[in-house]
């Protein structure tokens, strides 16, 4: 498939209708070679650049966990990605499945 033996630069981008202030995220991965899934990072874009809110060198794989970020991001963004960085591996399966971004919605969207 499209997301093995993928190489660093490579990137999932996730776009929602509304801005999130983000606080947190979790996502998960398949276990096609999901030890090699290192090196990346996410981030999420203002406007006008992206910014890195995490950098982890570890595979989520098999745990799925809840990353909060050290203090919610000083601004809302309704585009995040998660790219690979340089590894020492040379190619990386990525087949991230789910996103979940835990924040505040930020005006004028509402949610009742």
């Amino acid at each position: 498939g499209g997301e093995c033996r993928l190489r660093t630069g490579s990137w999932v981008q996730y776009e929602i209708p509304f801005q999130l202030q983000l606080a947190a995220f979790s996502f998960g991965v398949s276990s096609c070679y999901a030890e090699t899934f290192v090196d990346w990072i996410f981030e999420a874009f203002d406007g006008e650049r992206w910014h890195v809110l995490m950098w982890s060198a570890d595979s989520p794989w098999p745990d799925r966990e809840v990353f909060r970020l050290p203090g919610a991001a000083d601004f809302a963004s309704n585009r995040f990605r998660i790219r690979l960085v340089e590894s020492s591996e040379e190619t990386r399966c990525m087949h991230i499945r789910g996103l979940e971004l835990f924040g505040t919605i930020m005006p004028p969207w509402r949610i009742d």
